[in-house]
């Protein structure tokens, strides 16, 4: 049988510590790689020359904006029958491309993707954020509605009738997945890995968040039935900033009516046992459940603003 010929496409910008390593990993693949494309934002710490040491072993071209404008690129370039989509700051299993081409093969079936996998050397707060992340992944049914475009797969016809909305800088994967499913159906193989390090530090994940709070507001606003969660998004996720911002709003509140206060406090109560239950799910450890609780209020602090933010443009546009 004729194997499909497939376009691993990657978007970068300063990730001259990862991008060698990533590259490297796509090249070991056990499935023919078609070709390699990179689109570089304009990158200023050396990632353009590590990109453009591997001479026509890649496609590399540079194109400014966001990742949604890069990944955009990668779909009008590639050549292949497939596209294949990964991060520069992961590292691709060997066997994960195949098997996500494979999964391409049942019919009605326009996309693939696998779980990113926190990898040995990551800090121990990467792992525990990493671990909650992984968590969802491992619930996942066979037929998802998307998933993180660090792992993903898709038919080049399919992906290039449905590009991404160039607005958003975050929340891209949501908004593409949305689109092709109603195409045809996404496949989660949880065989078909990356290995991927979350944010290294507090203020690092803070803004990361922040950001997915501000463009998932805009993204949501144009799949409306999306709203309530879906495998990444859970439903309990969905809820903690409208309970935090209320809470907060409650608390303003009393101040003047003291009977607010009580509202608020329930809101919070209600929050914080959401996370307690999250916690417990994900360790016994007691320190790292206590870590857990901060984690999450500080997610959903961002969350929070950057909703507001998001909101704020909508708005003024």
């Amino acid at each position: 049988m004729k194997q499909p010929k497939v376009s691993v496409g990657i978007t970068v910008k300063n990730s001259v510590d990862t991008i060698f390593e990533c590259i490297e990993s796509i090249m070991k693949s056990s499935y023919p790689i078609y070709e390699i494309l990179v689109v570089d934002a304009f990158s200023t710490d050396g990632t353009w020359e590590i990109l453009k040491s591997f001479g026509k072993r890649i496609r590399a071209l540079q194109k400014a904006g966001n990742v949604s404008v890069g990944r955009n690129e990668i779909i009008k370039q590639a050549r292949g029958e497939l596209i294949a989509f990964t991060d520069a700051d992961c590292v691709v299993d060997r066997n994960s491309i195949e098997i996500l081409v494979g999964a391409l093969n049942e019919k009605g079936v326009v996309a693939s993707g696998g779980p990113a996998l926190t990898p040995d050397s990551a800090s121990g707060f990467q792992k525990l954020i990493g671990r909650e992340l992984e968590e969802r992944f491992r619930y996942f049914p066979k037929y998802v509605q998307r998933l993180t475009l660090m792992n993903f797969c898709v038919r080049a016809d399919t992906a290039k009738k449905n590009l991404i909305d160039e607005r958003l800088a975050a929340a891209e994967d949501a908004d593409f997945c949305y689109k092709i499913s109603k195409k045809g159906k996404i496949v989660f193989n949880s065989q078909a890995v990356v290995w991927h390090a979350p944010r290294a530090t507090l203020l690092g994940y803070f803004k990361q968040q922040m950001n997915y709070g501000k463009y998932a507001i805009q993204m949501y606003m144009k799949f409306k039935n999306r709203a309530g969660g879906d495998e990444i998004s859970r439903p309990l996720m969905i809820v903690q900033p409208p309970l935090f911002s209320l809470g907060f709003f409650f608390l303003l509140l009393s101040y003047a009516f003291s009977n607010s206060l009580f509202l608020s406090e329930i809101l919070f109560l209600l929050l914080g046992l959401i996370y307690l239950y999250d916690a417990i799910r994900l360790t016994i450890n007691p320190v790292s459940i206590l870590t857990y609780l901060g984690i999450f209020f500080i997610r959903t602090l961002a969350w929070s603003i950057g909703l507001l933010l998001g909101i704020k443009e909508i708005f003024l546009k």
